[in-house]
C-alpha cells in the first residue's frame, strides 16, 4: 500500500491567488498487488485521505477511463511526493554557506576528526 498522506494541505501554486491557474495536488492512496511473476499491479486507488461519497475507490472493474486517470492520479502523487520529499531536501539544495553554518552553530562538538588507519605491510 502506498499513501502519500503528506500531501494533504500543503502550499500550491496558485492557491492564494486568483488570478493564477490554480494547480492541484492529490494525496492517494493506493493498494497494489503482487503477482506470481513478480510484477505489480495497483488494484484500489482513493484520491484523498477521508473516505465519503465524493471520494470513491477505483478498481480495473470501473470503467476503462476512469480507472486510467485514477493511475495517473497516483503517479502524480507519487512525482509530487518525489519533488517535495526527496529533490528538496536533498544535499544539492543547500549552500555550502547553511552547510558550514550548521557545523559552527547548531551544536556540532569537536570538529572532524581525522582517524589513523593501520596500514600492513606484506611480507
Amino acid at each position: 500500500m502506498v499513501d502519500f498522506e503528506i500531501l494533504e494541505d500543503i502550499p500550491h501554486y496558485g492557491q492564494n491567488d486568483t488570478k493564477l491557474e490554480r494547480r492541484y495536488t492529490c494525496p492517494a492512496l493506493g493498494l497494489f498487488y503482487v503477482r506470481r511473476n513478480g510484477d505489480i499491479v495497483p488494484i484500489a486507488i482513493q484520491f484523498h485521505q477521508v473516505p465519503s461519497e465524493t471520494n470513491p475507490i477505483w478498481t480495473p472493474n470501473d470503467a476503462e477511463l476512469d480507472w486510467t486517470y485514477a493511475k495517473m492520479w497516483l503517479r502524480n502523487a507519487d512525482s509530487q511526493w518525489h519533488q517535495v520529499g526527496v529533490l528538496i531536501a536533498s544535499p544539492s539544495y543547500i549552500s555550502p554557506t547553511q552547510i558550514e553554518f550548521k557545523f559552527r552553530n547548531a551544536g556540532f562538538r569537536g570538529g572532524i576528526r581525522k582517524t589513523k588507519s593501520k596500514t600492513t605491510t606484506r611480507k
